[in-house]
Parts: structure tokens; sequence; C-alpha cells
């Protein structure tokens, strides 16, 4: 029943201590089991990355740049 895509608020909503993102997302409805009004519960989970990927990805991509562009390899 998962799909892509869908429209979701890039604001995050006041709640019980966690931060919570609204978001519309189509599904298919072949066996009539969802009706108006339901909500469901969700997680996104997108990977782990390095504290130093993390903190240092951007500078480090615009220096590469600052250098592409000045030196003109």
């Amino acid at each position: 029943m998962a799909r892509r895509g869908g429209r979701g608020k890039p604001e995050a909503q006041p709640g019980d201590g966690v931060r919570t993102f609204a978001a519309r997302v189509p599904v298919s409805n072949d066996e009539a089991a969802l009706r108006s009004g339901m909500t469901g519960n969700a997680k996104i989970f997108i990977g782990y990355r390095p504290a130093g990927y993390v903190l240092l990805r951007k500078p480090a991509l615009w220096l590469w740049q600052t250098l592409w562009n000045w030196i003109g390899w």
C-alpha cells in the first residue's frame, strides 16, 4: 500500500513533545477498506550519515565550486 508522491506542509505542527508534519498521500482503495476521515501515522527513514559528512558536505561543495571557478579545470 506504500506509494510515492503526495503533498506535505513544510512546517511542523505542535504535538505532545514531538514534531509532526501533515501530508496528503494518494493511496489505492481497491478493497474499500479506507473511509473518509480516517488518519494514520508513518515514519520516514532516510538512512544514517556520519557526522563528518553532515557537517562538512556544504563547506566542501562550496570549496570545490570556488576552486573550479577560480582555476577552471
